[in-house]
């Protein structure tokens, strides 16, 4: 169900799994059916995503709080600073373009989290079942505890120094733009794309892995010139 007058959320209809209420200019939420499994409030101008009218009147810790049975969440572009107390039925959450400087306590059901655009310096407790992770152009200087089960990372336009424990069954890394001087894809023998321009490697390093070559055959010219061990323990450093 689409929102399109600010009037209409008066009577939002209970039993309705999915609900967009983005570009209405918003700063609170409205009172929101328990029976959301998605929720679109993108491009407002939330500050927090408790309803703050039934939390000043309404006792118990899940006054105000968005449904317990939502499973995607997508609230980019907004002006959240913390994203606190969400359902643990969450799947899928885009908070990019926001004012984060932390992100704690995510649900530990999470596959997919865009967080790109915030200003996050660590991503430290990040749920194991997480398989798909966005989160560019921030102030991370690390990302040594990765969920072992991770496919994507995008990590470009950070502060990183190092890549080290990627996950195994890592796809895609997309890590330019940061200060990267060592990468370990020790046991990444699935990845497909790895494009990391524009960081402190060596010179020779740099060039190989700016040509337009396959993931193996960028790995075989640094094992070639003395750049990576050949010992099945693929660290650039």
């Amino acid at each position: 169900m689409k929102i399109t007058n600010i009037e209409d959320l008066k009577n939002i209809p209970e039993g309705i799994t999915e609900l967009d209420i983005s570009d209405l200019g918003l700063t609170t939420l409205p009172i929101l059916p328990q029976s959301l499994t998605k929720l679109c409030c993108e491009n407002n101008k939330l500050t927090s995503l408790e309803n703050l009218a039934i939390v000043q009147r309404t006792e118990g810790p899940d006054a105000g709080n968005l449904p317990q049975s939502l499973t995607e969440l997508y609230c980019y572009s907004n002006k959240l600073t913390s994203l606190d107390n969400l359902p643990q039925s969450l799947t899928v959450l885009n908070c990019s373009y926001n004012q984060l400087t932390y992100l704690d306590n995510l649900p530990q059901c999470l596959t997919i989290l865009y967080c790109s655009w915030n200003r996050l310096t660590s991503l430290d407790n990040l749920p194991q079942s997480l398989t798909d992770l966005f989160c560019s152009y921030n102030q991370l200087t690390s990302l040594d505890k990765l969920p072992q089960g991770l496919t994507v990372l995008e990590c470009y336009n950070n502060q990183l120094t190092s890549l080290n424990n990627l996950p195994q069954g890592l796809a895609v890394l997309f890590c330019w733009n940061n200060e990267l001087k060592s990468i370990d894809i020790a046991n990444c023998n699935k990845l497909d794309f790895l494009e990391c321009d524009n960081n402190n490697f060596p010179e020779e390093m740099e060039t190989i892995l700016g040509d337009k070559l396959t993931i193996q055959e960028k790995i075989n010219k640094l094992i070639e010139g003395c750049l990576i061990p050949n010992d099945n323990s693929y660290i650039l450093k």
